[in-house]
């Protein structure tokens, strides 16, 4: 049974909440997704863009609209561009983690990620930032995630897609702050010559997308988690979308803060109200694999009117064997003619591919068995 959407308590009394977020991604987002691009000054410069034009540009926007902003920034770029991340924190905003080669962690060791994190924080520390908060290069999780950033002393994620509103993870002593694809400016504005597949939508049409959902959101009490990339969205003409969604949020009374405030907000349960903790997604646990890899190999199984039952499933759920003996529980065996399915009815055809297949040949009793435990 589903839990009833609650909608959090934002402060003041404010009808939703929202944050500015900003990947600061310049070179090092196109050198983690090929290393060839370290050596072509042409790609490099698409990314260079952001922090020499887009970050002064963003801040006074910023600065004009009242609004604070978090910016998470992949530690190689700051070492590039340590003016721009000194600007950014000298402006009052928050800073935080955005790997430190802008590699999916997914794709490492846990030594490797425990050590991109790690150079990472020492990075931007270095620079004056008060790191709080961790948003992967890809918007994903290896399985040592959430233990390293629980090692590091971190206190929220900013990566998963499950929910509209802050929550506590469960396993974790950390809060996430959910982020989502349709408030991301790079899926609508992201162009490279790489592969020339990627369109250049106008801000009209991206404004046409966001705004539905922004509203939405708002009615439901939500969390509008903004997400753009200065490289993208630091040219002028989406400098003014970006200051279109801003006056919107701000005309229809959001409270907006920085992920770490709204984190903050979470931890100490002055936002979340009923909304309970949640466990992260995670891979599905192996009797939830071992259950669905039995009903494919019965789907799978040869037949000649009869469905050979996997070793051992016919004892652990009182099916009748293949010689007719009765199953586990002492159940007299099922006859398998004239059901359903076992071959067509008088009258019809069977249906091609299931001529003298067994009713339930795609069997669903292993899966079942683990719901019924539920």
């Amino acid at each position: 049974m589903s839990t009833p959407f609650t909608a959090p308590t934002w402060p003041g009394g404010a009808p939703f909440g929202a944050t500015l977020s900003f990947d600061f991604d310049a070179e090092e987002v196109w050198i983690g997704e090929n290393p060839e691009n370290a050596s072509r000054p042409g790609v490099l410069s698409q990314g260079a863009y952001g922090p020499r034009v887009g970050i002064p540009l963003i801040l006074d926007l910023l600065e004009r609209t009242g609004v604070k902003a978090t910016f998470y920034v992949p530690g190689k770029d700051a070492l590039r561009h340590p003016e721009a991340v000194r600007a950014i924190i000298e402006a009052g905003h928050e800073v935080a983690h955005h790997g430190h080669s802008h590699t999916n962690p997914t794709l490492l060791s846990r030594e490797e990620e425990a050590a991109e994190l790690h150079q990472g924080l020492h990075i931007l520390r270095s620079l004056g930032a008060e790191v709080t908060g961790y948003r992967s290069p890809s918007w994903d999780f290896s399985a040592h995630t959430l233990d390293l950033l629980t090692e590091a002393g971190l206190a929220y994620s900013s990566n998963l897609l499950n929910d509209i509103r802050p929550y506590r993870h469960e396993s974790h002593p950390l809060v996430e702050v959910p982020v989502s694809w349709i408030l991301d400016d790079a899926p609508h504005f992201w162009f490279a010559n790489d592969t020339w597949d990627k369109t250049i939508r106008s801000p009209r049409e991206v404004w046409d997308v966001w705004q539905p959902e922004i509203d939405g959101i708002a009615a439901l009490g939500g969390h509008v988690m903004t997400t753009f990339h200065p490289m993208i969205s630091g040219r002028p003409s989406r400098l003014a979308f970006i200051e279109r969604v801003i006056t919107h949020l701000q005309a229809a009374g959001a409270w907006i803060g920085t992920s770490a405030e709204v984190a903050a907000l979470a931890a100490h349960g002055e936002l979340t109200g009923s909304l309970p903790a949640a466990a992260a997604p995670g891979f599905l646990p192996a009797e939830v694999l071992d259950a669905v890899r039995q009903a494919s190999s019965a789907a799978a199984a040869p037949t000649a009117g009869t469905l050979a039952v996997p070793a051992g499933q016919a004892e652990a759920s009182g099916a009748a064997t293949p010689g007719g003996e009765p199953g586990a529980e002492g159940e007299p065996a099922p006859s398998n003619t004239g059901t359903p399915g076992a071959a067509a009815r008088e009258g019809e055809q069977a249906p091609s591919g299931t001529e003298g297949v067994s009713e339930g040949a795609w069997s669903l009793d292993p899966i079942q068995r683990l719901l019924g435990r539920a």
